[in-house]
């Protein structure tokens, strides 16, 4: 037995080397708190209660996702159809306000508003279910509907796009995002 790697009463001081197991090559000594698998740092994902591997976050948010089939089309085409009515008035609003930069104020005062009402509706249409694609069906149903929208403002006289509009829509689009996920 060699004396530089021996402890007291011939326990080792070097761990068992352990790899990741998403990276076979990455060598380890930390363990998901859940399953004990050793996981590297790109794996492991902080919690409160330690650190977990990607499998084990995933189980734990498919008991939090209780979305029905439904649901994403249900979100995709509330979305279209906010987005088809209100970026019209939106539209005509800007129009009525005189100088630009009083436009950029108030759609940058507006777009969270009408984001955070938006996820809000949405999460009543699909009773409150949550889900990883509602999010992107949202958004991009309030981009198809922002693009009709633009559209029915040409048929307003309108122009169908503006600065404070595109800023309006991107507050929207970034306030409801997370409030879906």
């Amino acid at each position: 037995m060699d004396i530089a790697t021996s402890g007291p009463a011939g326990m080792t001081n070097d761990p068992a080397t352990l790899v990741c197991k998403r990276h076979p090559n990455v060598e380890t000594l930390l363990r998901c708190n859940q399953c004990n698998e050793p996981i590297c740092l790109k794996c492991a994902v902080r919690t409160p209660v330690g650190y977990r591997c990607q499998d084990c976050i995933r189980a734990q948010q498919d008991k939090a996702y209780n979305m029905e089939p439904q649901d994403p089309w249900l979100a995709l085409g509330t979305g279209l159809g906010l987005a088809l009515v209100v970026i019209p008035i939106a539209n005509v609003l800007f129009g009525l306000i005189p100088f630009l930069y009083l436009q950029v104020i108030v759609a940058l005062l507006a777009g969270g508003g009408a984001g955070r009402t938006l996820a809000q509706l949405i999460r009543r249409v699909v009773q409150r279910r949550r889900g990883r694609s509602l999010g992107m069906f949202t958004l991009i149903g309030i981009l198809l509907g922002s693009a009709a929208g633009g559209m029915l403002a040409l048929l307003l006289s309108v122009p169908p796009f503006s600065l404070p509009l595109l800023l309006f829509v991107i507050l929207a689009l970034v306030t409801a995002w997370p409030a879906l996920k």
